[in-house]
């Protein structure tokens, strides 16, 4: 190992570490019964039992079942990764290959709405939703991450799509392609890297979006929350049963997860596509 490597390995794993720790006790408190949790998950003196029944209570409690939160945030999730994408994925390309005049001001807006807290929406998005009757739907929730999505998800379409020659379209052309079949035929399959890289991460900030479901459910059924807002559902008014919430937080994850490993290799080659010269 080289000797400058040495302070970049270092920090690599000390960084490592202090994020799986957490993890692994998240994880045990999940496997133990709430008598050893409340001693510490690390405590392992009086041996470890390991118990499974904390998931099958968290999936089905009765106020707030974590499956049915887990169906909700993929009712959710799903269209909230596929519409932005869609739309950004078009506005992409006609900024890149047509450059309107009103490139520049549109950049600015979108540039605008990538940095706007959302604190800031709450209130106006909140009147309007009601207003228009959608007010307590998962369609606002719907509506909401993909208008959030579109900004910075065109900017990176319009950025990959400027390195992507010319040519391809020109040939196509030439060919007596339309225009809807260079994009579908010919843009698509050359940004399926990059498509998969933004569904992986848009789903995951999708899935793990708090404060709009908060909003627009609340009010709700506890039936018609996301998981993630079904989580502080478990707490107990005087106990807290860690197992139990532990277990909740671990289904939880396991979706983003599974995506994120089955799709990893694309999502790599995605976000490293970009900056290489086509």
């Amino acid at each position: 190992m080289r000797k400058r490597s040495v302070p970049a390995t270092v920090l690599t794993w000390t960084l490592a570490v202090i994020w799986i720790v957490p993890l692994i006790g998240l994880l045990a408190a999940s496997l133990r019964p709430f008598e050893e949790i409340v001693r510490g998950w690390w405590m392992i003196a009086d041996g470890v039992t390991l118990d499974l029944s904390s998931y099958w209570r968290a999936l089905t409690f009765r106020s707030a079942p974590i499956y049915h939160g887990l169906i909700n945030s993929l009712i959710i999730t799903v269209p909230s990764t596929v519409i932005p994408i869609a739309v950004a994925f078009l506005a992409g390309y006609v900024l890149s290959r047509y450059r309107p005049r009103y490139t520049t001001a549109f950049m600015g807006i979108l540039i605008l709405f990538i940095v706007m807290p959302s604190e800031a929406l709450i209130i106006p998005l909140f009147n309007t939703f009601n207003d228009i009757g959608l007010g307590g739907t998962q369609t606002a929730v719907v509506l909401v991450n993909s208008a959030r999505a579109v900004p910075w998800i065109t900017v990176f379409m319009l950025n990959y799509f400027n390195r992507v020659p010319t040519v391809f379209d020109e040939v196509a052309i030439i060919d007596g392609a339309s225009y809807g079949t260079i994009v579908t035929r010919v843009m698509v399959p050359l940004c399926v890297p990059a498509l998969i890289s933004l569904a992986v991460l848009q789903f995951v900030s999708a899935w793990n979006t708090f404060i709009w479901p908060l909003i627009f459910l609340q009010p709700t059924s506890p039936r018609n929350w996301t998981a993630v807002q079904m989580v502080p559902a478990l707490r107990g008014a005087e106990v807290v049963d860690w197992s139990l919430l532990s277990s909740a937080s671990i289904l939880v994850m396991v979706i983003p997860v599974i995506v994120f490993i089955t799709l990893h290799k694309y999502y790599v080659k995605g976000l490293v596509a970009g900056n290489e010269p086509h």
